[in-house]
């Protein structure tokens, strides 16, 4: 059975060193960088005039490899359910295992690190996706492991 492994954090929670950590030790997952690929389909990683066509991919490519029984992360903020849908929906057509690795990293904390990355989120992003952050529940993903400042929780 394949499976769907999703980031749910703000910009500066660790994400993506969470993300990789994971794909290195399980190198049969696919890892599908929603940063990454805005650098390859527009100017850099910041470039979000590239978005819908970076998640238009992640949609497809995840539905695909899913079809095909091969294992997929998913590294973009994905922090609130209608971000989740699309991505979930593929994960149920094919009945994949979803696991969402959420944050737990403080607010602030988050924020700090923002702003000594060299692409800064700006702070009113920061505080607009921290309003309409929804963490997953189990009826939405089949498990859910939590992340802090240290790595995953126990």
């Amino acid at each position: 059975m394949a499976s769907l492994y999703l980031t749910v954090a703000i910009p500066g929670a660790g994400k993506t060193t969470i993300a990789r950590e994971f794909v290195a030790n399980n190198p049969h997952v696919v890892y599908l960088s929603s940063d990454g690929l805005r650098a390859v389909l527009g100017k850099s990683e910041d470039d979000q005039t590239v978005s819908g066509q970076v998640f238009e991919y992640i949609r497809n490519m995840t539905e695909f490899f899913l079809r095909n029984n091969i294992s997929v992360l998913v590294d973009a903020t994905n922090y609130n359910r209608s971000n989740r849908a699309s991505l979930v929906g593929a994960a149920r057509r094919n009945n994949a295992f979803i696991t969402a690795f959420v944050s737990r990293v403080p607010f602030d904390v988050s924020v700090a690190r923002n702003k000594q990355r060299a692409r800064v989120v700006p702070d009113f992003v920061l505080e607009r996706m921290r309003n309409g952050f929804e963490s997953p529940c189990l009826d939405e993903v089949d498990e859910i492991i939590f992340f802090d400042e240290n790595g995953f929780i126990d």
